[in-house]
């Protein structure tokens, strides 16, 4: 999950509040939206709820939503026969393994659902601009321990295009 701004402190008084809730297991959910661009759920709403629960030690209840948009798919015989003959080659493939085969299977699905789902994702632009998102993620890191090398980091913050 990515939250869009820091945990307030544990001494909070919404904070101590949230955490009575989470020990008698009244605590509302958090708010998510998925984000197909980063794969991630970001944290919409309940930011001090999410922090009660993890100090009580308690699963913190979601909301998740997840914006998608179905398009139909025409059948095409040509295409279907050929989902076919590329499956049937996954499978008589010994290379491919276990993973070649949820490839094929998923393929198949893909091929025969009827409809083409995907999940919608918007971006608005920062006020600001360049400079106010790199302040805000160079922010985001200093409070958030992010799995990123300092160099690929660097990277992903510059002002470069």
């Amino acid at each position: 999950m990515l939250p869009l701004r820091a945990p307030s402190p544990e001494d909070n008084g919404r904070v101590k509040s949230w955490r009575k809730h989470a020990r008698e297991g009244t605590l509302p959910p958090a708010l998510l939206l998925y984000m197909d661009i980063v794969g991630k759920w970001c944290v919409l709403d309940g930011h001090d709820r999410l922090h009660a629960a993890l100090l009580e030690g308690v699963s913190p209840p979601l909301l998740g939503l997840w914006p998608v948009f179905e398009a139909p798919i025409p059948e095409n015989p040509f295409r279907r026969e050929g989902t076919w003959f590329a499956a049937e080659a996954q499978f008589r493939s010994r290379n491919g393994g276990p993973e070649g085969i949820d490839r094929a299977n998923r393929t198949l699905l893909r091929e025969y659902t009827g409809v083409h789902r995907v999940a919608v994702t918007r971006a608005w632009p920062v006020r600001g601009g360049l400079e106010a998102w790199r302040a805000e993620a160079l922010a985001c890191r200093r409070w958030n321990a992010f799995p990123a090398d300092t160099q690929a980091w660097d990277w992903f913050a510059s002002l470069t295009e």
